[in-house]
């Protein structure tokens, strides 16, 4: 049983890597499940087993994660900054900024003093 469960999170561990190294690009979580050799549907479910989220909120919270630390040390624009970590829609980026962190980038890069160096 054990050997199984380490041959099936072989493939999920490769789309966590993957995923991890091209964060900022438009990942496709049906092509890294049919390279792994599951469905969608069950790359989601043992990449949730494994990590304890999906893989779209994995991704979400990369991205995010990025964008807070490149708002603490550039001085680039929160518009540059959505676009460098993966968004195209910077209205989408700073909602899901807000509801992950509390606040906008603007609010957090006043905040923490950064305020555009």
């Amino acid at each position: 049983m054990k050997r199984q469960y380490k041959r099936m999170t072989r493939p999920i561990e490769s789309g966590y890597a993957y995923i991890r190294a091209h964060f900022r690009e438009d990942v496709s979580i049906a092509a890294l499940a049919a390279r792994a050799g599951y469905s969608t549907a069950q790359f989601i479910a043992l990449f949730h087993r494994a990590y304890g989220l999906t893989p779209k909120k994995y991704i979400t919270l990369l991205r995010l994660n990025r964008a807070r630390l490149l708002l603490s040390v550039s001085d680039l624009s929160a518009c540059d900054i959505a676009a460098h970590c993966g968004y195209e829609d910077t209205y989408h980026f700073y909602k899901l900024f807000r509801r992950r962190f509390g606040e906008t980038p603007s609010a957090y890069r006043q905040r923490i003093g950064q305020g555009g160096k």
